[in-house]
């Protein structure tokens, strides 16, 4: 019931009400056209918030959604729990801003939309002092109506400028949590192996530097066994589809299937796995404006080996030993 609702506010709402405002405009005299209007200028005037640092978490929108009875019991579904791995209390400061990066990214990303872009995981609890920002498309915040739902979770845009926006908040202790393999890695999956999409991604490394902003490692485990997918090997005439709309669009439209309400062969209710967010230690970078090739290189060669001791240190105890990790 959770997943029906859940779905119902952010898609099912969102294209009813577009339906009616087309509706209202073309049959409902005056009263019609002015709802429109009215909210086409407020739309028009908080366009930027997702680059703008976000809505305030003291809005009663966002207070309302984050504590939603919804998200729990979406999280105790699967169930979703969320790790802090660091038990040095003075790690996390609530006068420094980070870059939390989040692998793999998975069809929908349960674990980092739970524990990130919802309160059902505590996560002010486990980190004290910090405020998640959890990014996603900038073309999400142009949606009528459904930006509304999205902003609520207090989520901000994944481009520099909505980055930059969080990391340069005069008002610290704040967290932008980025996916870092984007729509090109909800594309990968496979049985025995995790493959993550990071060798070519440099953007958040350059932004963490510029920013002197600690680099924080998170790895959802078992986030990519919740779904299904068809297969699309490198080359097929649908991997190249799904990589054309990733370049054009910046999303793609994956091929997953899951279980039913009532039966477990398909359907699109996700499976019943464990997903566990472990957040590893902070990764302190310095402050370089303008960093070059080599500060790039040298920083993300140090990020993707914290990333691979993260996973090889609780993939045992969080995942599945029989899984390896495999970065292109």
């Amino acid at each position: 019931m959770a997943f029906i609702i859940a779905g119902f506010l952010f898609i099912g709402f969102p294209i009813a009400a577009n339906a009616f405002f087309l509706f209202a405009l073309i049959f409902i005299p005056f009263f019609g056209p002015l709802i429109v209007i009215a909210y086409a200028t407020w739309m028009i005037k908080d366009l930027d918030v997702g680059e703008t640092g976000g809505r305030r978490f003291d809005s009663w929108p966002v207070r309302i959604l984050r504590n939603s009875s919804i998200f729990q019991q979406i999280a105790n579904y699967f169930p979703v729990q969320l790790v802090r791995t660091c038990e040095n209390p003075e790690a996390f400061s609530p006068n420094r801003n980070y870059i939390f990066c989040g692998h793999p990214h998975g069809i929908i990303c349960f674990g980092g939309v739970l524990s990130f872009g919802t309160d059902a995981l505590d996560f002010k609890g486990k980190f004290p002092g910090l405020t998640p920002r959890l990014l996603t498309l900038r073309q999400n915040f142009w949606l009528p109506i459904g930006r509304e739902f999205v902003a609520s979770t207090g989520a901000c845009a994944a481009s520099e400028r909505g980055i930059s926006a969080i990391l340069d908040n005069e008002s610290k202790g704040k967290a932008a949590v980025l996916i870092v393999g984007g729509g090109s890695e909800s594309l990968e999956h496979g049985q025995f192996e995790i493959p993550l999409v990071l060798n070519r991604r440099r953007g958040f490394i350059r932004l963490a530097l510029k920013h002197g902003s600690p680099l924080v490692p998170v790895f959802f485990f078992g986030e990519q066994f919740v779904y299904e997918q068809a297969d699309n090997p490198q080359g097929s005439f649908i991997r190249r589809m799904q990589t054309a709309l990733v370049k054009q669009f910046g999303f793609t439209l994956p091929f997953f299937f899951g279980r039913g309400v009532f039966q477990y062969t398909f359907g699109m209710m996700p499976f019943r796995k464990a997903v566990n967010a472990v957040v590893g230690s902070p990764i302190e970078v310095p402050k370089i404006e303008n960093p070059t090739k080599d500060d790039l290189d040298h920083w993300h060669a140090k990020y993707v080996d914290d990333l691979k001791k993260l996973y090889e240190t609780f993939n045992p105890i969080y995942g599945d030993k029989n899984v390896k990790l495999v970065i292109n």
